[in-house]
């Protein structure tokens, strides 16, 4: 139950603060605030690389999963798209993935780790978890 490797609370809950972290980073380092890049406009994304592809098109599987979990009654499609998901962003952020912060890219995958920190927490109160920011 408390391992944080594979399908537990724990793991979504690393996930997610793993997020956190890159975006406290992106504006501490960086001066990149993703609330006044959407402000200005500035929400173009550039998705070429397969860990930014995998993990977007993971994000968009959001509204139909939501709607079949209404249709169908079942809830445990929600926890399935939220472990899909943070999968997904580890290898996003991993050695093998996209480097993130420092590149000419970053603004672009800033805005996915937002976005995707966005679906992650809503998905985790949507289970019954806490999303939280910090380990």
């Amino acid at each position: 139950m408390l391992n944080p490797d594979g399908d537990t609370g724990v793991y979504l809950e690393y996930a997610h603060a793993r997020m956190s972290s890159v975006l406290r980073k992106a504006e501490s380092s960086y001066g990149i605030v993703v609330e006044d890049l959407i402000a200005a406009g500035h929400t173009n994304l550039s998705i070429t690389e397969p860990s930014e592809i995998l993990l977007a098109l993971e994000i968009l599987r959001f509204p139909s999963i939501a709607g079949r979990v209404m249709r169908d009654l079942r809830p445990n499609a929600l926890c399935d798209l939220l472990y899909r998901i943070c999968t997904r962003f580890s290898t996003f952020i991993s050695p093998g993935g996209c480097r993130v912060l420092g590149t000419a890219a970053m603004r672009s995958r800033v805005l996915l780790c937002y976005i995707a920190r966005l679906h992650v927490a809503q998905l985790m109160v949507l289970v019954g978890l806490k999303p939280i920011h910090q380990i």
